[in-house]
């Protein structure tokens, strides 16, 4: 038998490997070490948080006893102030994390309904914190000038955080808002919105939006979670197609059989990226 075999070298099929395959997976592998990366610190801010609450819980009941009491030794005012600016302290550094933390999910860095729900869990049980601590300021109040002037420098940079917090809301709404507006190139034009430029004698001009469209015409959107948008105002058109730049790519008319019901975001961020406004001519 081992004469009758030949000596043969067995060489193992070599698998090759386009540059765009290596670049996708690069690409990929690069997009899950972000997100992990994200998660990461995530729960890193969101432990912090909790250590702080605890502390604060620790400090508050020892400081609220000594309050309760109804006497305070002038031994014990210097460490129950001391506890006071701590207790202050820990939370202004939980309003900004939190705040941090919000921005970051408003703009998309990792969407995931989870951190979320913990995020909002989170404001709500900081809200209920601030209460508790605004009664205890109160019925330390009497206690000395260094309380007095603890609990005014914390209520002004709370009031600020506040303020930040609310501005962070707004750019965050303004950022995830779209506008659009659908119909006829008619009804478009007659409504201040789109008019025809360009070319030469009337031939090749292109429809655009007008420089100062009414912007009465459009409906608003949030643009994080609205995907599918009806281009007709009946059932479906005939035919439709975009007035405003969006990639192609970033989208696609859908509806039965030939007809055009509904324009499908594929690709949200693309899409949106060069304009907040979309214009849909349908027929």
């Amino acid at each position: 038998m081992a004469a009758g075999c030949k000596n043969e070298t067995y060489k193992a099929p070599v698998e090759t490997t386009t540059p765009k395959e290596t670049a996708e997976y690069q690409n990929l592998l690069n997009e899950s070490q972000r997100k992990d990366s994200a998660i990461s610190s995530y729960m890193q801010a969101f432990n912090e948080i909790e250590d702080n609450l605890s502390v604060i819980k620790e400090k508050q009941k020892i400081v609220s006893n000594a309050a309760q009491s109804g006497e305070i030794k002038k031994s014990k005012e210097e460490q129950i102030v001391a506890d006071i600016k701590t207790i202050n302290d820990l939370m202004v550094k939980n309003r900004e994390k939190l705040a941090s933390l919000n921005s970051r999910l408003k703009k998309g860095e990792i969407k995931m309904a989870e951190f979320q729900k913990m995020v909002d869990g989170l404001n709500r049980e900081l809200d209920e914190k601030n209460n508790e601590i605004e009664t205890l300021h109160e019925e330390l109040a009497n206690v000395n000038g260094s309380i007095l002037k603890l609990t005014s420098d914390y209520n002004d940079r709370m009031k600020e955080l506040g303020e930040k917090n609310d501005v962070i809301k707004k750019q965050t709404e303004d950022l995830h808002t779209g506008w659009y507006a659908t119909g006829t190139y008619k009804e478009l034009k007659e409504q201040g919105v789109v008019v025809k430029e360009g070319g030469v004698l009337g031939i090749g001009r292109d429809e655009k939006l007008m420089s100062n469209f009414n912007r009465d015409r459009f409906k608003k959107i949030d643009i994080t979670t609205t995907t599918s948008i009806p281009v007709c105002d009946k059932e479906s058109c005939k035919k439709a197609r975009l007035i405003t730049n969006h990639p192609s790519d970033s989208y696609k008319f859908e509806g039965e059989g030939k007809a055009v019901e509904n324009l499908v975001i594929t690709d949200p961020d693309k899409f949106w990226a060069s304009s907040k406004y979309l214009v849909v001519d349908a027929e």
